[in-house]
């Protein structure tokens, strides 16, 4: 997985960060953000299929 939402995806879903929080971190909007966990999701659901 890219690092970028690889990153996204263990702020949210590890560390239990807000989206919110984690753009304000990373610089990143929402709309970014959600786009990412998009990405991370359907590479994780890829890989396990």
């Amino acid at each position: 997985m890219p690092a970028l939402p690889r990153r996204v995806f263990l702020l949210r879903h590890l560390d239990g960060l807000e989206v919110a929080a984690i753009g304000a971190r990373l610089g990143l909007s929402i709309e970014d953000l959600e786009r990412e966990l998009a990405h991370a999701m359907e590479v994780l659901f890829r890989g396990a299929s």
